[in-house]
């Protein structure tokens, strides 16, 4: 199995459409949803892109290539390499660093700041996921948000895991139990493919506004695609995928704008709000393109 035969549940145009699909097929279930830019991408840590992308090792003139066979382990030495040099800086910036031995909890201080993880980001809010998808999404090209079925992404792990590691945690657990398990798994260096969901132990203000959660995949030495597709055949048909086409762009921001779902009140901050400004133009230009009776007043003539 593999993720490009992901069923597509609709391509959609407009935000009613996706409240009816959202309705239909996401309502009455326990998902955890990603948006992405571009409907063509996989799904893919940040880790990933960046060993994909290529290291400059070599002078000018020759190959800045570096292969990317994932049984050389460019993924596991790439992610030793950044949480070692994370390790030894951020206490320069962030006085309140996780324990040296909470892997997962660096990785997660790693992902807030943009530094390339393992971890790949997910939002228990449909809405959210949609905001993410088109924010940044090119003027001409469809993007999309992927669902996967978290419940049944948790039954999928104990059965993968069951003989090879003992103890993973029920579906009552808590978020520190959960954080403590990947942590073993993580110092385990366990080789099975499979996807851990669970929400950041230490949530930020961001996290709390996006609704945020991990995804994990648990063998470093492959890529996410190759640990999701290995839980997906215990648990068929959990992960699905909405294409949002880009003439629908304008609408769904207006639509989510009114819901308070926009930059402003995702990034909490300065930050949040200068990245607001880009939308908040657009769609104002946008109103007063189309309302010429509001011209006059705005060029000096009379209304």
């Amino acid at each position: 199995m593999s993720l490009e035969s992901t069923p597509v549940v609709q391509t959609i145009k407009t935000f009613a459409d996706f409240f009816e699909v959202y309705n239909a097929r996401f309502r009455n279930a326990d998902w955890l949803f990603r948006g992405q830019a571009d409907a063509q991408w996989g799904l893919a840590t940040s880790l990933e892109r960046v060993v994909k992308n290529g290291i400059d090792l070599y002078p000018k003139g020759r190959s800045k290539v570096l292969p990317f066979p994932p049984e050389y382990g460019y993924l596991t030495l790439f992610e030793k390499i950044t949480l070692a040099a994370f390790q030894e800086q951020a206490h320069l910036y962030c006085p309140d660093t996780p324990d040296r031995t909470d892997a997962l909890g660096w990785f997660a201080l790693m992902q807030h700041y943009g530094a390339p993880t393992r971890l790949l980001d997910f939002t228990q809010s449909a809405y959210v996921a949609l905001f993410f998808a088109i924010e940044l999404a090119d003027d001409v090209l469809p993007s999309a948000v992927w669902a996967i079925n978290k419940t049944q992404l948790r039954v999928g792990m104990p059965r993968l895991l069951r003989d090879q590691s003992a103890g993973a945690p029920g579906l009552d657990a808590t978020a520190s139990d959960h954080h403590n398990y990947v942590n073993e798994l993580i110092r385990s260096e366990i080789a099975i493919n499979a996807v851990y969901a669970l929400r950041p132990l230490r949530m930020s203000q961001r996290s709390i506004f996006q609704q945020g959660w991990f995804l994990f995949p648990v063998n470093a030495k492959v890529d996410f695609e190759a640990n999701l597709t290995e839980c997906l055949s215990y648990s068929p048909g959990q992960v699905e995928k909405i294409v949002i086409e880009p003439q629908g762009k304008l609408d769904i921001l207006r639509e989510l704008a009114r819901m308070n779902v926009h930059a402003a009140a995702l990034f909490p901050g300065l930050d949040g709000l200068a990245r607001s400004l880009r939308h908040v133009n657009h769609l104002a230009f946008h109103e007063v393109f189309n309302t010429p009776s509001i011209w006059p007043s705005i060029v000096g003539g009379e209304t």
